[in-house]
């Protein structure tokens, strides 16, 4: 059977193109990360796509949008913002445009700037759930937990069916050190999306918390079936290993770690912790 690759490649670039236009709130703040090689081309290839896209239709305000996402999932900020920016000039009620600028000038520090934006966002439609989200997300990373778990609140009221406005909930409530509700807003992340590795790892760092051991290594263990590379997974699972006196096993799984990413610092701070006692 001959594989018509480019086929397949045109239908995984379709399949991303889809998720960053219907499901922006799984792009907020709490869900960047390091992309990898391979992710890299799919984005680069994506940037192409669009490019070609505007240079044929440069009124095309979504294809601006959408660049910008892809850009901001490169941590090419200043890319981005300037695609957020003509997006708005050619659409200024555009309001995923100022909800995706907003959280860039977040990247860049520029934290009066992004509220400006969130503030038109909702003065464009204050009933959108992925404003609260993403402020929320805003707010956790400033520390501001409390403040979080409002927005989370609002985005949940509009619409009970956003993972990730639980998951950041779950966060928040962690970072207030009430772990129990944080349990449970992940275990709801988790019901509504139970392919998501962060989820179960950051379920399994809160039952740790509590020292509930075999429940957390129970949730890294899941969260490495979906993502077995992960190696702040496998350090946190050495972590409770270590936790239960289990040195040999820690010692293997701070190797692991090692072995799947050499430059991995805090593995090697662990396994040398370890071997100090």
């Amino acid at each position: 059977m001959v594989i018509d690759y480019q086929k397949s490649v045109n239908v995984f670039i379709k399949k991303l193109i889809e998720d960053f236009e219907f499901y922006p709130e799984k792009y907020s703040i709490s869900f960047h990360q390091i992309i990898s090689r391979q992710q890299k081309k799919d984005f680069d290839r994506l940037i192409e796509l669009y490019t070609s896209n505007i240079a044929y239709n440069p009124t095309n305000a979504s294809a601006y949008y959408n660049r910008g996402l892809i850009h901001n999932k490169k941590a090419s900020y200043k890319q981005a913002l300037n695609d957020f920016t003509k997006a708005i000039e050619l659409d200024q009620n555009f309001t995923f445009a100022f909800i995706a600028r907003g959280e860039t000038y977040v990247y860049l520090n520029e934290y009066e700037l992004s509220d400006k934006d969130f503030a038109k966002a909702m003065e464009l439609n204050n009933q959108n759930p992925t404003i609260y989200t993403s402020l929320g997300s805003i707010r956790r990373i400033q520390y501001r937990f409390n403040e979080a778990i409002e927005y989370f609140n609002k985005a949940i009221e509009l619409n009970d069916s956003i993972e990730s406005a639980f998951y950041g909930r779950a966060m928040a409530y962690r970072g207030l050190k009430d772990y129990q509700n944080a349990i449970k807003d992940f275990t709801k992340a988790i019901e509504l999306n139970p392919n998501d590795s962060y989820a179960f790892c950051n379920r399994g760092i809160t039952y740790s918390n509590i020292d509930s051991l075999d429940e957390a290594l129970k949730d890294f263990d899941e969260a490495l079936k979906l993502k077995p590379e992960d190696v702040f997974v496998l350090n946190n699972k050495g972590l409770v290993h270590r936790k239960k006196l289990e040195e040999d096993i820690a010692e293997k799984t701070f190797k692991a770690a090692i072995e799947k990413m050499p430059e991995d610092c805090y593995a090697y701070y662990n396994l040398g912790n370890l071997n100090r006692e």
